[in-house]
């Protein structure tokens, strides 16, 4: 006969291993799983755009096993390629694709599809296309959404599937990955699934290691010591961005590797981005530092025009030593004024505050940049300022003296910055 005593201890022992059993259960029910379906939070996008592939990356709110499946419009076959290990940001190389060609990807997490895009390759050779910029989007969604419903329909009006600038100021300053998601990504979605974004970093992003997660730039040092600087061909232009808010201690190298790109480019149009405009009569200023700085590499490089953002209006400059200077900040971020000192400036043609976008149309013999505006009434943007610029824009030679405005600010740019956050 079995003991009692022995009875209650098997009984005992069964009961704790229930209860053991039913927590591990419990508690795995509130983990995220890896391999699970996961939820959206930033819909795909893709940045890197090169003749030959392109980097699609997209967000999920829990780690999850991603992928992307590809293959060229209209064809059956698909190809895949994985992610790199299980996560929540997600970031896919596609490589050896056709250069100029349409292609369609699936985002995959869990092995589910979770979203889509398309995008066309830069093409080897094209000297007429149109593409996109605009900047400043944070804070009001419902106004960035105006402005990307604008966009979206020009691009559908041209049928001109290049790629997006975004001229800085992705959300507001401390914005976590929801507000992003809320101010950006979301809104954008639309856009962001047609066209792949060139970024440039704005101050609201020095702060943060988000820009860096959601726009991972090709052998970036993990220090950002070689900043986000960027450099695309398309077709016949050379696009350089600078990043605004390299430390100090690399701008030397910053101005030798923006003096390289800009030489090897003599047959392109030669643009160059960055966040803080070097001539604006708007609320923050010039950023004068920067000028001091940049202007010279820029004007020995025979740059065509500059684009930036960060004044929250839209401004058009007469050319500055043979440079055109564009403000595109009206992307949805609160609208601004004029400074109170803009009557010291004489660069400005065009100044209006208002939300807006620029196209840009390249032809052999001229660029076309056209900004767009909601109207009062009806559905369509509207053009309400363009201007020509010409292959040769009459550069001023090498030693000769800076045309009227071009250095009214430059005192304040004689000692250097001690970092590199933003001058304003």
């Amino acid at each position: 006969m079995i003991p009692r005593s022995f009875v209650w201890k098997v009984l005992a022992l069964a009961s704790g291993l229930c209860l053991f059993v039913a927590f591990v259960v419990a508690g795995a029910g509130s983990l995220p799983a890896v391999g699970a379906e996961a939820k959206v939070l930033v819909p795909p996008y893709a940045i890197d755009l090169a003749t030959d592939g392109v980097t699609v990356l997209w967000q999920t709110e829990s780690p999850s096993a991603g992928a992307v499946r590809y293959r060229a419009a209209g064809g059956v076959a698909w190809a895949e390629a994985p992610s790199a290990g299980a996560g929540a940001f997600h970031s896919v190389r596609l490589a050896k694709l056709q250069a100029g060609t349409e292609y369609e990807a699936e985002a995959l997490a869990g092995g589910k599809k979770v979203g889509a895009l398309a995008f066309r390759t830069a093409p080897t050779k094209a000297d007429e296309f149109t593409f996109y910029a605009y900047g400043d989007t944070r804070s009001h969604p419902r106004d960035h959404k105006r402005v990307v419903a604008g966009l979206l329909a020009e691009v559908n009006r041209s049928g001109q599937h290049t790629f997006l600038l975004h001229t800085g100021d992705f959300a507001e300053e401390g914005s976590d990955e929801q507000s992003t998601a809320e101010q950006f990504f979301r809104p954008a979605a639309p856009l962001l699934a047609r066209l792949p974004v060139v970024p440039v970093r704005g101050n609201h992003e020095n702060k943060t290691d988000l820009f860096s997660r959601y726009f991972p730039s090709p052998g970036r040092a993990q220090d950002r010591a070689e900043g986000d600087n960027l450099c695309i061909d398309y077709g016949s232009v050379r696009l350089i961005v600078l990043d605004k808010y390299v430390p100090v201690s690399e701008i030397e190298a910053q101005k030798k590797w923006l003096a390289d790109k800009l030489a090897e480019a003599n047959d392109l149009w030669r643009l160059v981005s960055l966040h803080e405009p070097l001539y604006t009569s708007g609320k923050h200023g010039p950023a004068t530092t920067t000028r001091g700085r940049m202007e010279p590499i820029l004007v020995a490089g025979k740059v065509h025009a500059v684009l930036a953002g960060h004044d929250h209006d839209y401004e058009r400059t007469k050319p500055i030593q043979g440079i055109t200077h564009f403000v595109t900040g009206g992307g949805g971020a609160p609208l601004r004024e004029k400074s109170s000192n803009a009557d010291k400036y004489d660069w400005s043609v065009k100044f209006e505050m208002t939300l807006h976008f620029l196209t840009v149309d390249v032809r052999p013999d001229k660029l076309t940049i056209k900004a767009l505006r909601p109207p009062a009434k009806g559905s369509a943007f509207e053009v309400f300022d363009t201007v020509e610029i010409p292959r040769d824009c009459g550069w001023p030679a090498a030693g000769s003296q800076p045309a009227s405005g071009a250095a009214k600010e430059d005192d304040a740019a004689a000692s250097p910055a001690p970092s590199g956050p933003s001058e304003k």
